[in-house]
């Protein structure tokens, strides 16, 4: 495969990765809230435990895809920078732990699932309570993560790498919202409600972010930007 080809490779992961999660939310029904019922909570799981492995599934490839995506967003970035990686590299690690965690958090939900099957559980409330707790936690650092992802890309864009500033500071907006949502993730039982709309604002910015900049290096791969830069320079 050519230069190109993989430079529009990497940056497609990202939209492989909205796809991925979209259809990871599609395949099931809205959970229980944090607030309801141990009972409303195993019921939920027992009624959908064939959908959630593959609503699962699909979060752990959307979790491989986004940290190839991660990858290549932070090469971009390093040579924007002529290799002195202020940015590129924290970047790269914020978004190794971000895919890391997104990948993993379906598995509380996953174990729910199987457990809801298996009649020698008994009676497992306090289990189906604890790994759902957990399950709101993993969103509380996957935010977190976020915002150091998407505040440093930012700041990246914002002094000339990659785009023109406005996706730099809708990165910004977008790392604002994210650390709003993880802090409240571990509040979630102080202020559900709060939780839940910063939660959905988060998902909204930050899969824009993704999308639109997996979009904008589709458009121009470095390789032609590279490209561009030499032959001016050579005039």
């Amino acid at each position: 495969m050519s230069e190109r080809g993989l430079e529009r490779l990497g940056a497609s992961m990202g939209i492989v990765w909205f796809v991925l999660v979209l259809a990871s939310a599609l395949v099931v029904p809205r959970p229980p809230g944090i607030d309801d019922s141990t009972s409303s909570i195993a019921a939920y799981f027992s009624d959908n435990h064939s959908r959630i492995p593959l609503s699962a599934a699909l979060g752990a490839l959307a979790g491989a895809a986004f940290l190839w995506f991660a990858a290549h967003l932070g090469r971009r970035l390093q040579r924007a920078e002529g290799g002195a990686e202020a940015f590129s590299s924290i970047v790269f690690a914020s978004g190794v732990v971000f895919a890391v965690f997104s990948a993993l958090r379906s598995l509380p939900y996953s174990t729910l699932a199987m457990l809801s099957q298996q009649s020698e559980a008994g009676d497992a409330g306090v289990v189906t309570r604890a790994l759902y707790d957990l399950h709101n936690m993993f969103d509380g650092v996957i935010g977190v993560m976020a915002a150091l992802l998407f505040a440093t890309a930012g700041m990246a864009i914002i002094r000339g790498a990659l785009a023109r500033p406005w996706l730099g500071w809708f990165g910004m907006l977008a790392a604002l919202v994210a650390l709003a949502t993880g802090i409240a993730r571990f509040y979630v039982t102080s202020a559900p409600a709060l939780a839940e709309v910063l939660g959905v604002a988060s998902i909204i910015t930050v899969g824009l972010w993704i999308l639109v900049a997996s979009l904008v290096m589709l458009y121009r791969p470095e390789v032609d930007r590279t490209a561009s830069v030499r032959a001016v320079l050579t005039h």
